[in-house]
């Protein structure tokens, strides 16, 4: 299941890397400046939500609101960014929900942690860079393509183009979120069943 998750994730994010990436040079004019101004607000925007954010809503909501919300904010800063008419909209989406949209990670890194025993982690982690690197290498060509079939800045287009990737952003979050929530529950029925063996043991 872990491995899923990180390929899923893998292919999706360096692909819609891609699609956002030639979406802003085409329909937004995107110049060097909105990239410098882009990435301050998004290191921003994560600083603010991973060191202050992130504590307030563990306390809340847990594990799994945060993964929930995290998904959330991840689907509306994609579908937030393709339906920018100017850059500067597309730098408020960032500021706004790209540190939200990356809360989600360093959970799904605990969760590692706890899913293999010590002496097996390294060997975990390893085969997930690995499946991560496939998948990631994989995005980016698919989605090229696909960008170039359906461009939905190329002139004449309907609008329907558009509302494809949005929806596709949506279904996504959704998949990688039923993933995630599943995977957590794996992980917290053998952590009870460990608990319950201990305390049956000091009995």
């Amino acid at each position: 299941m872990i491995a899923v998750v990180a390929a899923v994730s893998g292919f999706q994010v360096n692909g819609w890397n891609v699609v956002r990436a030639r979406f802003q040079q085409q329909a937004l004019h995107w110049s060097r400046q909105n990239n410098y101004t882009s990435e301050v607000m998004s290191n921003l925007s994560q600083f603010v939500w991973l060191f202050f954010g992130a504590v307030i809503l563990l306390q809340f909501i847990g594990r799994r609101g945060i993964i929930l919300v995290s998904s959330g904010g991840a689907t509306l800063l994609g579908a937030l960014l393709m339906l920018s008419k100017q850059p500067e909209e597309a730098i408020i989406s960032f500021a706004m929900f790209q540190g939200l949209s990356s809360l989600s990670q360093p959970l799904f890194n605990s969760i590692i942690s706890l899913a293999a025993p010590p002496g097996q982690q390294g060997v975990l982690q390893t085969c997930l860079e690995l499946m991560n690197t496939l998948a990631g290498s994989l995005g980016p060509v698919c989605f090229g393509a696909i960008y170039e079939a359906l461009d939905p800045t190329a002139p004449g287009v309907g609008q329907w183009r558009m509302e494809l990737y949005i929806a596709y952003t949506v279904l996504f979050s959704i998949t990688t979120l039923l993933l995630t929530l599943s995977l957590i529950r794996q992980v917290e029925d053998v952590e009870d069943g460990k608990r319950r063996k201990k305390s049956e043991i000091e009995r």
